[in-house]
């Protein structure tokens, strides 16, 4: 079974690794939302970073209303609950996701508030990128120490961060990124991660002068959820 797959655009991708997923899962397992089927250790890669935003828009369940709404609040970088509360008003289905933990050992800002983690890093990552252009050190890190406190409160349902690295490098004058994913919902959320870090990526290199270079993806678990079998399978019809 291929491991590393590789493709120009990111529709293409999208759609490409939804089949691949498909027809060569490795296991059946359940998850808090549904059974999936999943690939281990599976990592993709786009030439074209450039495409971040479908050209067919109607491929995926996120419309790019939503995507727009999540990367401008994300690179705010607002921790603020009443700020994420007005930026998604209109999507109800996501404020479960931006409520302060209800629980006395877990800090306000345990949420999927990532944006304030980036952007404290961010002038650091660019400054080490722009004085040594042949780092290895451009490092995010999005995962933090204090996320592990949730795996001791199973009660409290709050997000675990799916992302929790992405390394930006530059090679032959080019910016390139490699995102590192402890779980990727393949099936829907893929579709938001492609253009939140597509555009970031295209937006630092047209700051700094920079060509977009290559996207790639590791994803520990790839997966896509059973009962979106007939959604899956449409996907290449679109």
């Amino acid at each position: 079974m291929k491991k590393f797959l590789k493709y120009e655009t990111f529709q293409d991708a999208f759609v490409g690794l939804n089949e691949h997923i498909l027809k060569n899962h490795e296991y059946k397992i359940p998850s808090r939302l549904g059974e999936t089927w999943e690939i281990s250790g599976l990592t993709y890669e786009v030439t074209d970073m450039k495409t971040f935003q479908f050209e067919n828009e109607n491929i995926g369940r996120l419309d790019y209303k939503y995507c727009s709404t999540f990367y401008d609040w994300l690179v705010s970088g607002s921790a603020d609950y009443d700020d994420a509360a007005e930026a998604f008003k209109d999507y109800p289905g996501v404020k479960k996701w931006i409520v302060k933990p209800k629980h006395p050992d877990l800090p306000d800002n345990t949420c999927v508030f990532y944006g304030p983690r980036i952007v404290a890093q961010l002038d650091r990552v660019v400054k080490e990128l722009t004085t040594n252009p042949n780092s290895r050190r451009g490092v995010v890190s999005i995962l933090q120490e204090s996320d592990l406190n949730l795996l001791d409160k199973p009660s409290v349902k709050q997000e675990f961060p799916c992302c929790d690295s992405g390394t930006f490098y530059i090679r032959d004058g080019k910016l390139n990124l490699h995102l590192h994913m402890r779980s990727e919902n393949v099936g829907q959320v893929l579709k938001l991660d492609m253009y939140l870090w597509g555009r970031f990526t295209c937006f630092l290199a047209e700051t700094y002068g920079l060509e977009t270079g290559t996207f790639r993806s590791s994803m520990v678990s790839a997966h896509c959820f059973t009962k979106d079998e007939e959604y899956l399978t449409s996907l290449n019809t679109l």
